[in-house]
């Protein structure tokens, strides 16, 4: 019995991150993009935090839509950054940037928690 229980709890552990929620799900697309537009600028280290993000995408039973979200966001980032002019451009890339470092930090709220 007990290495039933050692076994379980063991599984528990070892099992990746699986998104419950399309929120959850919605707020890793967000911080997955924002990482990979930072990194166009400067490197955003591949933490923990970034990897539980990638989990959850490839694992989430919205993963095809999640991933397409992914490529999505990120087109849609680069997109608004060609389109700016200089000045703007500079204001979007510290947005990012700064939005990044709150993923990879874990402080990142979802886009339903800000209200856009």
């Amino acid at each position: 019995m007990r290495n039933l229980v050692l076994v379980l709890a063991l599984s528990a552990l070892a099992a990746p991150a699986f998104a419950q929620t399309a929120e959850e799900t919605e707020k890793a697309v967000d911080c997955l993009a924002l990482t990979e537009v930072a990194n166009d600028n400067r490197s955003v280290p591949d933490t923990a935090q970034i990897r539980q993000w990638r989990s959850i995408v490839e694992t989430s039973p919205f993963c095809k839509q999640a991933e397409q979200g992914v490529e999505y966001r990120v087109e849609e980032y680069r997109n608004a950054l060609r389109a700016a002019d200089e000045t703007r451009r500079f204001a979007l890339e510290l947005m990012i940037e700064s939005e990044a470092e709150k993923c990879v930090s874990g402080a990142m709220t979802t886009s339903y928690e800000r209200g856009v």
